[in-house]
């Protein structure tokens, strides 16, 4: 059939309402779309910016704020036609990548719903703990 499909990182934990996700990318009329949450990381330290060998000003333990990947995909069946540029073994951000190269658009949807990768074991326990309670 010709209906977008959606992929989804195994390591994610989220209670995103994915047909809200999926209107959006119907609506978007793009190849793909891709989850994205925002990161806010607080360097832990005073950072120094610097101009000529003068200290211009100190930032005291800055916040930084990113959209990250959130591992979860809406992707039309013509994606399909890119997996033959691969020989071996890829990820979706390659494959994206790939996308992106050949001129087509990608869009983004921004969670803001609960979201979690427990990929690593300081987020698996962290889930852990919001499950327990």
């Amino acid at each position: 059939n010709n209906l977008p499909f959606l992929v989804l990182n195994a390591d994610v934990l989220t209670n995103l309402d994915f047909s809200n996700m999926l209107d959006f990318h119907n609506q978007s009329r793009k190849i793909a779309t891709l989850g994205i949450s925002e990161y806010e990381y607080t360097i832990p330290y005073g950072v120094i910016n610097i101009e000529d060998n003068f200290v211009q000003e100190i930032l005291e333990k800055p916040k930084e704020k990113y959209f990250v990947n959130a591992g979860i995909y809406i992707v039309n069946p013509n994606v399909l036609d890119y997996l033959d540029t691969f020989s071996n073994n890829f990820d979706m951000p390659q494959l994206i990548s790939q996308i992106i190269g050949a001129g087509e658009k990608v869009g983004v949807f921004p969670i803001h719903e609960y979201w979690l990768d427990v990929g690593r074991m300081q987020d698996y326990n962290k889930a852990k703990t919001t499950f327990e309670k």
